[in-house]
């Protein structure tokens, strides 16, 4: 909970958090209704919202500290 994380947008609906140097103790991706995964490392992941999200936000918390990292719309 203490260690920073980056997250990088890489397209409209894409999100690409990075852990590194932590690693998710999960090997594989959970299965989601809102959003599907196309990469999944350990020390990082790529997903893409859905067409069912139709707006949202995207925080992170740092050393609980709450921080925006994107705004999701319906087009992208």
């Amino acid at each position: 909970m203490d260690e920073p994380i980056s997250a990088a947008q890489d397209g409209p609906r894409v999100l690409s958090p990075d852990v590194a140097p932590n690693i998710f103790l999960q090997t594989m991706p959970p299965e989601r209704l809102f959003y599907d995964f196309l990469e999944w490392t350990p020390r990082g992941y790529r997903l893409q919202f859905t067409p069912l999200v139709r707006q949202g936000v995207v925080f992170s918390m740092t050393e609980g500290r709450i921080e925006f990292r994107a705004r999701i719309n319906a087009g992208g």
